[in-house]
């Protein structure tokens, strides 16, 4: 199996045949779909996690950004979105524990219970 790793030194050591590749190939070329998902399910699956897809991550990500408070504008720009509303509607999920607190700010302003 290959192993997939980020390239550190410098930008101009960043730029290959095929552009600027953040993460590459042991051979420097680019990462191939398939590749990447099949890596990423056989970690899940030794991890010990039901069937996860690799997309599953940007949910993840976006949700994680929401719930650190990272505005929605940069939310969106770091997934690459091109409108505000993907990034809040299909990407970004409600954690139980923000429910939570909706619930107690609810019961603090009609009950005044602190």
């Amino acid at each position: 199996m290959a192993t997939f790793r980020a390239r550190r030194s410098t930008a101009r050591s960043w730029q290959t045949l095929w552009g600027d590749l953040v993460f590459s190939s042991e051979a420097g070329g680019p990462l191939h779909g398939t590749t990447v998902g099949k890596q990423f399910r056989d970690i899940v699956s030794k991890a010990g996690y039901p069937d996860l897809k690799y997309h599953h991550l940007r949910h993840g990500a976006a949700s994680l950004m929401a719930a650190q408070g990272v505005p929605a504008r940069l939310a969106m720009e770091t997934l690459g979105h091109s409108q505000i509303s993907t990034t809040m509607q299909i990407y970004t999920h409600v954690a139980p524990e923000s429910l939570d607190l909706v619930a107690e700010k609810m019961e603090q302003a009609i009950w005044g219970v602190s």
